[in-house]
């Protein structure tokens, strides 16, 4: 890549004496050092994209088809990392210079090629003391060791040993080094991570493992105002887990890190995922909004090589405004191609809409994916996902035009949807439902196109035939299942009772004899004091819509029909403002009993008997909660009465009493016998 360093001409007069500034050989072995060791956040990254690249940007400039291989070997005790390609490779002077020169580059006139400060070739020396270079060239083979060591500042300086060389009839250079064990997976993560998204051909493999990972083949090209948009799919949808084993890898590797995923490419490196590279924050908010890749997509969009500027570590992209400019032009060029893509997508119908609806994306041939809320509408959108269908069968029709049931917006919904699935049931037909408060909320226009499209009829109206019962022709004895529950089993018992043999069951449940006749069941109804006390054991709740409670303290069926037979007796709907009031005033009573058996526990243990005598706790758990607020405040002044007495009494007391202003519990273990010592002590 072009260096983009401009020199500007200097003049000054002829009298003025000048010197360059520079470095000398001691500042030099210094500076060396922190390009080598200093500039890589990630070591082992920087190793395999820059011998990798290197090795890419040879077969480019020579024009080489076979493969670039990189790969993980095993030599005698030793794990390495190699890259090896099939160029013309390098004479012993070109080594030297290329790999022992810093700043020294063939590519730094050159916008074909990532590159140009003469760093990546010595990058092995980021990760380790020796690498080694192989160059077969004019049918010899050398091979050459890069290492670490010597040096007069403290810091080690690069020397290259020329170690052997043979005759060969290849072509090529390879690097390599040694690894160690633990950052094996690191290093495999990384090359694959390069060898799928190369758009150039580079092979990954492993002594151990006979499969070779190739470069995934892009399933779609789109290019625009000087950018490449390349989309790859890491598997297809129908394939099986154990499919090909390079994308098996792929899945395996990258699923965590690509999938949905945009990143941005110089040459044949990726430079900056969008996700999560903050220099680049507004473009990654715009993709989250405006668009979204498939589930398993990746896009890679090609930026021409010297476009955008690169640090000296090229590990990324520069904050700059010249970069930010781009990044405008490329989010400008997406909303240019989504606004393209959108007018692909091919129009639903309401019917294909609700169908689909558990989809919140509509797909384009491209692998783009819109929001539904922001294509349809929001009324539209709305609509949508509250309106469902009875079944699976062909939807019911009136002129051509799908039946919609308008439920009501009161109490009954759930019931008119239990009525109209069982009338499917039983006739084979099939409707669109929605509720009626979703229509009424609607835009006139969003309405409109509905009941264009729709035949929309009150579920209640005669279309649906229903069967209207006379008063008095409840079932009573045909048995439903139902789910007998109470407070006191952890799981609520499964039976198939009817209506009148359920009621008999409560009343035996609570020492009453049964009944034969619904007259005789209504009965009960009227002595407000025993329903006050057993009212949820006739009470029942339809759980179409719900799940089964396993410890309510009423009873829980599926059947309208028991319901409304049940009902017909004089039983309590859960769902009833009657119940939920009876249940408040258990709540509350409830909560006072627990009140004041902790009072009582309370006063047992601070004060004897002589301050309150045993009659006075039978009256506790008789109190109504007038009475019981009497003896509250009365109990309460005793106390602490006692507790402000000026007396040794009074201060041992307060020394105990723990809590008591906060809760009516007490954990000190004293016995009755050592408190009434306290309080006969003055």
């Amino acid at each position: 890549m072009k260096t983009q360093a401009i020199a500007n001409p200097l003049i000054s007069s002829d009298s003025m004496e000048s010197s360059i500034m520079g470095m000398d050989s001691r500042g030099s072995e210094i500076a060396t050092f922190y390009l080598r060791d200093k500039i890589y956040s990630d070591k082992i990254l920087a190793v395999v994209r820059e011998y990798a690249s290197n090795a890419l940007d040879e077969h480019k400039k020579h024009k080489i088809q076979k493969p670039v291989s990189m790969g993980l070997r095993v030599e005698g005790a030793e794990h390495q990392f190699y890259v090896r390609d099939f160029a013309n490779g390098l004479s012993e002077f070109d080594i030297r210079n290329i790999f022992g020169m810093y700043f020294r580059s063939t590519k730094n006139k050159d916008n074909t090629q990532i590159g140009g400060f003469g760093i990546g070739s010595k990058a092995g020396h980021a990760y380790t003391d020796t690498f080694y270079v192989k160059s077969f060239h004019q049918g010899v083979c050398s091979m050459y060791a890069c290492s670490l060591g010597g040096g007069n500042t403290g810091v080690p300086v690069g020397h290259i040993f020329k170690v052997s060389e043979h005759p060969t009839d290849q072509t090529g250079i390879e690097i390599s080094l040694p690894i160690k064990s633990q950052d094996l997976e690191s290093f495999r993560t990384h090359m694959y991570s390069f060898v799928l998204f190369s758009s150039m051909p580079i092979e990954f493999s492993e002594d151990n493992n006979s499969s070779v990972t190739k470069p995934l083949t892009p399933k779609s090209i789109l290019s625009k105002n000087g950018f490449d948009f390349y989309i790859y799919k890491l598997w297809e949808d129908d394939a099986p887990f154990d499919y090909q084993k390079e994308k098996a890898i792929a899945k395996a590797y990258f699923h965590s890190r690509f999938e949905g995923n945009v990143f941005l490419k110089t040459g044949n490196v990726t430079y900056a995922r969008c996700d999560d590279d903050l220099n680049f924050k507004s473009f990654r908010n715009h993709l989250n909004t405006k668009f979204k890749i498939g589930s398993n997509i990746v896009m890679a969009i090609h930026i021409p090589i010297g476009k955008m500027s690169l640090p000296i570590s090229r590990e990324n992209f520069e904050d700059t405004p010249q970069n930010h400019r781009v990044i405008e032009q490329l989010i400008s060029t997406l909303n240019e191609i989504c606004d393209e893509e959108y007018s692909k997508v091919k129009p639903m119908s309401f019917e294909e809409m609700i169908a689909d609806k558990e989809s919140s994306f509509i797909k384009s041939e491209n692998y783009f994916s819109f929001k539904k809320s922001e294509i349809l509408g929001g009324d539209t959108y709305r609509f949508v996902q509250s309106t469902y269908n009875v079944n699976d069968s062909s939807i019911n029709k009136v002129n051509n035009k799908p039946v919609l049931a308008r439920l009501p917006n009161n109490a009954n919904l759930s019931y008119w949807h239990d009525a109209l699935r069982n009338l499917c049931k039983n006739t084979n037909q099939n409707f669109f439902y929605v509720s009626g408060s979703v229509l009424d909320n609607l835009s006139e226009n969003t309405f409109s196109k509905i009941e264009d499209y729709f035949d929309i009829k009150p579920v209640r109206s005669k279309y649906f035939k229903w069967t209207v019962c006379s008063k008095g022709t409840a079932d009573f004895n045909t048995a439903y299942e139902v789910y007998i529950s109470s407070p006191n089993h952890y799981r609520a018992k499964n039976a198939k009772l009817s209506a009148l043999a359920l009621h008999n069951k409560m009343l035996e449940s609570v020492g009453e004899e049964p009944v034969n006749t619904p007259e005789e069941a209504r009965k009960i109804f009227e002595d407000k004091e025993f329903i006050k006390k057993h009212f949820g054991l006739f009470s029942i709740k339809n759980i179409n819509n719900y799940s089964l409670q396993n410890s309510a303290n009423y009873n829980q069926t599926r059947s309208i029909k028991l319901i409304n037979n049940l009902i017909a007796l004089g039983w309590f709907n859960v769902e009833s403002d009657e119940f939920k009031t009876l249940q408040k005033e258990l709540d509350s009573l409830t909560e006072l009993n627990d009140q004041s058996l902790g009072l009582v526990a309370y006063m047992g243990k601070l004060l004897p008997k002589a301050h309150l005598e045993q009659k006075k706790y039978d009256k506790f758990f008789r109190a109504s909660k007038s009475r019981f607020e009497k003896y509250n405040r009365w109990i309460r002044k005793v106390i602490e009465d006692l507790l402000k007495e000026k007396s040794f009494r009074g201060h041992t007391l307060s020394l105990i009493e723990i809590g008591f202003r906060y809760s009516y519990s007490n954990s000190q273990a004293f016995t009755r016998q050592d408190l009434r010592k306290i309080l006969r002590t003055k």
